[in-house]
């Protein structure tokens, strides 16, 4: 048990019930253990976890979704502060992901690039009418991820290969590309849209992954899915904070940043989403040394 970093005792629900379980979380792997005899009953990978849901309605309840050999495994737990085990296994899985990049550097340093243009949202007009422009931007494919680089401030979201749900090409406009992950859509356009998936299909596949890839969407449908449009529901939100997001200029924008029970997300001046993260994502915040202002 020395060799866990974090465990919690949590509720396993299954079909035939429910089960006490400890959830611990190693370096490499994380794994459930009997709580009366201290014996692991299940161990995974972090390599595994293709994505983590949480309950609207249960508070408590979250579910760790893996890919297996022969088909997908569900682990459905419960606890009364869901958001501290999923710090923790954010953390983890981190730690695990930074761990693995320090031992291929070689191979992160071949990043392939493709330019590409992602879809910004601005209000345009007297009529305050909400336009969609699209700006540059850089998506480069790496062994664990899908790095963007340029866009509204040049700042540099990522998609981790393990949380993408599907790669969307629109049917009616293959220069449109949708990733998914955690619900969440990010829409670009690009020339080459299938020399890209192909380049992330075989960075999966080294990790033992099998991502989706479909083409039965109209470009209307995947527009109408981008994460601007992310529905905030007022009575979800924690708290609002007016902040200053650097820019590719040495200079700032201000914005909002609004926490709601399972989402962090960024808005312009204007009330507008730019950017939409689930809080799961979030392992560590790290306050600069040099100005206690910046983080």
């Amino acid at each position: 048990m020395d060799q866990f970093m974090d465990r919690f005792l949590v509720i396993k629900a299954k079909w035939s019930g429910k089960t006490e379980r400890i959830l611990g979380f190693k370096p490499y792997t994380f794994a459930t253990i009997n709580p009366k005899t201290g014996t692991i009953t299940n161990e995974w990978s972090y390599d595994a976890i293709s994505s983590v849901d949480v309950s609207i309605d249960d508070k408590s309840e979250f579910t760790i979704n893996m890919l297996g050999l022969k088909k997908r495994t569900s682990l459905k737990l419960r606890h009364r502060y869901r958001a501290e085990v999923l710090q923790a296994l954010a953390r983890s899985r981190a730690a695990f992901a930074m761990e693995r990049k320090t031992k291929n550097k070689a191979v992160l340093a071949k990043l392939t690039p493709f330019n590409a243009h992602v879809e910004s949202f601005i209000l345009s007009g007297d009529d305050q009418s909400v336009q969609c422009e699209l700006l540059p931007c850089v998506l480069e494919v790496g062994v664990d991820a899908v790095y963007q680089t340029g866009g509204s401030s040049d700042r540099f979201p990522y998609f981790e290969l393990t949380q993408i749900q599907s790669l969307d090409v629109a049917m009616d406009d293959p220069s449109v590309l949708a990733i998914r992950i955690a619900d969440i859509t990010q829409v670009f356009h690009i020339d080459s849209p299938n020399d890209i998936i192909r380049a992330i299909l075989e960075s999966a596949i080294s990790h033992d992954m099998i991502l989706p890839v479909t083409k039965d969407s109209s470009a209307g449908i995947l527009h109408s899915k981008q994460m601007h449009y992310t529905s905030v529901d007022p009575d979800s939100v924690l708290v609002l904070y007016d902040v200053q997001y650097p820019t590719g200029q040495e200079g700032v924008d201000n914005g909002f940043i609004v926490l709601t029970d399972t989402l962090i997300v960024e808005q312009d001046m204007t009330r507008l989403t730019t950017f939409v993260q689930p809080l799961t994502k979030i392992y560590e915040i790290t306050r600069l040394v040099m100005s206690y202002r910046i983080f």
